[in-house]
């Protein structure tokens, strides 16, 4: 029995701040943005000198719950079967080493919930998936794009086929980054504005909204709705329009502002409550208990609606640019847990040298 190297990587959360819906046709464009901490992987690994089933143990852990699975136990709705049947399709995984593995690989999305153990939204999953994926393809080069590719089609096949992939490239690249949907996505890398800037241009919240959507549902109503309106397009080409706009004013060219970046999400919210009223699902990003936070403010603030419905709410701001009444609203939501700051995760998928650090 060969022993493999024990391995540790990590990978950041996604969000998508720009392209609900789009991204789902081949083409669409989204932005996205890498946040919301890490999840972990550590892998213990051997090469039995025999092919066949391997004595591998797959688990996963998060708030509350998790998943074992092992490929002795046969088909399963798991994540973790998912992508190990993907990885041994592709032949690079396990299979495609010519021997059995046995040991055991441990994935760790807890930095993607909160104290309560309720989701935040960072795309925990296609997290997982791409550390799992990392860890099958254990002799795969450390900048290799194999462990996302295999990660986009698990987790795809693992949603019902509905799924984009926007989560699992930017978990894979990390930072901020143009989304183009399709049977082969693709990533272009932007620039968003965080505390790493000096002086600090604008400031990020995530905030929790008023009610949980699901996103298969959501879709398939954008879909129905799409095939039967002749004048579908129109908004859909606007909201298309103002994500490229908002895509290239985080190309950080001269004329990228704070206030055009506020303005492009402000427009980005109104088409999106449009969109949300056109296919039954509110878009609205309404604040549970805080009526003082406006929708938007000229050069001051911005709030939009990300992903399906209303759930979660993104805030953007220039520093000084709330009231001292806001300001208190906001800090009695992160009291609560119901409002997070954004801090972006500029690296992806990485290599962990010192393991253990984030616990």
């Amino acid at each position: 029995m060969n022993h493999i190297t024990p391995q540790h990587w990590s990978a950041p959360g996604s969000l998508l701040i720009a392209g609900e819906y789009l991204i789902t046709e081949e083409g669409g464009c989204g932005v996205a943005l890498a946040a919301g901490g890490r999840s972990y992987l550590e892998s213990e690994l051997s090469k039995r000198g025999v092919p066949g089933d391997s004595d591998l143990k797959m688990e996963g852990y998060w708030p509350n719950g998790g998943e074992k699975w092992s490929p002795q136990d046969g088909d399963s709705p798991t994540l973790a079967a998912a992508v190990w049947k993907q990885c041994r399709n592709s032949g690079h995984g396990t299979k495609g080493e010519g021997n059995a593995v046995s040991g055991r690989m441990v994935v760790d999305t807890s930095e993607f919930y909160d104290k309560r153990g309720r989701k935040l939204g960072f795309g925990s999953s296609a997290a997982a998936a791409l550390l799992y994926s990392r860890g099958l393809l254990y002799s795969a080069p450390a900048k290799s794009l194999q462990p996302a590719d295999c990660a986009l089609r698990a987790h795809s096949s693992w949603q019902g086929g509905r799924g984009s992939g926007y989560d699992v490239l930017t978990s894979a690249y990390g930072g901020a980054g143009r989304f183009t949907g399709g049977v082969q996505p693709k990533w272009d890398t932007l620039s968003w504005p965080d505390d790493s800037e000096s002086p600090r241009i604008l400031e990020s919240w995530l905030i929790k909204g008023a009610e949980a959507v699901k996103s298969p549902d959501a879709v398939s109503r954008f879909q129905r709705w799409q095939n039967s309106k002749k004048n579908s397009y129109h908004l859909i080409s606007e909201i298309s329009e103002i994500t490229e706009n908002l895509s290239n004013l985080l190309l950080g060219g001269m004329d990228s502002t704070p206030g055009k970046i506020l303005e492009s999400i402000h427009r980005l919210a109104i088409s999106g409550i449009q969109l949300g009223e056109e296919i039954g699902v509110p878009a609205k990003p309404l604040i549970p208990g805080v009526p003082d936070i406006p929708l938007y403010r000229r050069g001051s603030l911005a709030l939009k609606c990300l992903g399906a419905g209303n759930e979660s709410i993104l805030l953007l701001f220039i520093p000084g640019g709330l009231s001292s009444d806001e300001i208190k609203s906001l800090k009695g939501l992160q009291e609560r847990g119901l409002a997070v700051p954004l801090k972006v995760e500029h690296e992806g998928l990485r290599s962990e040298l010192h393991p253990g650090e984030h616990k």
